[in-house]
């Protein structure tokens, strides 16, 4: 095996390590929530962080989900005034757009208070108080990881938020005896927010390290990549928080913490792959901003061999211990196996097919990929419809792994027929890199 794809599992582990640590506390946070408050307390949460999550992706205007792609070609070019000013913009972009989606909100809670459902209002407010947080947190995790500072963008969220959050609950359980809704999501926002502005100074210290002037010159281009991201994100990256939030019109309020819990553990389960794609897409992006084409297919050959051997393996540690892990939660929540089972099964055609997104992106291929997203979107929401009189609860896992089967397939062979560029892990490249690996160790042996 060698150096570097050594060097990278090395990593990997830490982050992975660290994930596990923290998705464990989060998920504790879960079953303290679900067992000390019951499961309708449990599918509140899930809402308001959906809603929050799906807010926080329009506050930066796309600019969080391009950070990797367009600081870690700036840093190949030592280009470090237009990483600072990149860094400014995104923070700006948060600050002005929370001050309007506040106060519109505000408008609206004012003007149709005596229209408005208690539980709406409750759960948007606090979503509104949350998502600036979470952008944060998001933006800075992207331009550390293009500083190839993934520790320091990755280990906030990884350990500093779920180990406040499950301190914070287990506090309001143990000692306090008990809470009502608001004081739980008031906890859970403060939690949030001590993450990000945390994570914040940390940003700016690293940063400031360089004394490049801040250059603004690049905004054209931040914005022609970046605003389309921000419809390819709340399809695809919230692609979870949609469903959870059509399920929230289709179910009570339990139905939808069985069903949050079992994405929880599909969250969880992937951040293998997401930490394994934080360390090589910096490679990517900078081979194909110097011009290597054997680079980037050597980079991208490299996530896919990691990404599918993770995928199997999570999937078949869930097949032997899903139903346990889901009994620790709720006994009833046993009901959910095959749900569980399905939900995570979508990590593996995803692995498999590649880093097709963010390929397309880098070859300015966005439109596109928003396109294929929303014909995902509406196909789920039509098997959605279709199924759940029929399977209730697990139409959505059905309709979950179908449409995310759809859009990586079509966008695999979109980027494949427009940019010439196979990023699956049956392509030629990605063979080759397995054989070399291979003989790599035998040879060692």
């Amino acid at each position: 095996m060698s150096k570097g794809l050594v060097q990278i599992l090395k990593k990997s582990s830490t982050l992975m390590i660290a994930r596990i640590i923290g998705g464990g506390m989060a998920f504790a946070v879960n079953i303290m929530i679900a067992r000390w408050f019951g499961a309708d307390a449990l599918g509140e949460f899930a809402l308001c962080m959906a809603v929050a999550s799906l807010i926080a992706v329009l506050l930066p205007a796309g600019m969080q989900a391009v950070a990797v792609m367009f600081v870690s070609q700036y840093k190949a070019k030592k280009q470090f005034g237009l990483i600072r000013g990149y860094v400014r913009a995104g923070y700006s972009h948060i600050a002005a757009m929370s001050l309007i989606g506040g106060g519109l909100l505000a408008i609206a809670v004012v003007g149709l208070s005596d229209h408005l459902h208690t539980r709406i209002t409750l759960i948007s407010t606090f979503a509104f108080l949350i998502a600036p947080a979470l952008a944060l947190i998001n933006f800075n995790c992207g331009a550390l990881t293009g500083l190839k500072q993934q520790q320091l963008g990755l280990l906030p969220d990884l350990l500093v938020k779920p180990g406040l959050m499950f301190v914070a609950i287990a506090a309001l359980g143990l000692i306090a005896g008990g809470a009502t809704m608001p004081v739980i999501m008031i906890t859970i926002c403060a939690c949030m927010w001590l993450t990000a502005l945390g994570q914040l100074l940390l940003m700016l210290r690293y940063v400031r390290l360089t004394d490049a002037a801040v250059d603004d010159s690049g905004k054209p281009a931040w914005r022609k990549v970046s605003l389309p991201w921000i419809a390819i994100t709340l399809m695809w990256d919230y692609f979870i928080e949609l469903h959870l939030i059509l399920a929230g019109l289709l179910m009570a309020p339990g139905q939808i913490g069985l069903l949050h819990i079992c994405f929880r553990l599909r969250v969880l389960a992937a951040f293998g792959i997401r930490a394994l794609y934080s360390l090589v897409m910096p490679d990517i992006y900078a081979a194909e901003a110097k011009g290597d084409q054997a680079g980037l297919e050597r980079a991208i050959a490299k996530a896919n061999f990691l990404a599918v051997g993770y995928s199997l393996g999570v999937c078949g540690a869930l097949l032997v211990l899903g139903e346990l892990i889901l009994a620790l939660v709720n006994e009833s929540f046993r009901t959910g196996y095959l749900m569980l089972l399905l939900i995570c099964a979508s990590m593996i055609p995803r692995a498999v097919f590649g880093p097709t997104t963010a390929v397309m992106s880098m070859k300015g291929l966005q439109v596109p990929v928003v396109w294929i997203l929303a014909a995902g979107i509406i196909l789920s929401l039509l098997l959605c419809l279709a199924l759940f009189p029929i399977y209730g609860v697990s139409a959505i896992a059905i309709a979950y792994l179908v449409s995310t089967t759809f859009i990586t397939g079509v966008q695999w062979w979109w980027s494949r027929y427009k940019t010439g560029i196979d990023c699956a892990i049956f392509a030629p490249a990605s063979w080759l890199f397995v054989r070399r690996q291979l003989a790599t160790s035998f040879a060692r042996a």
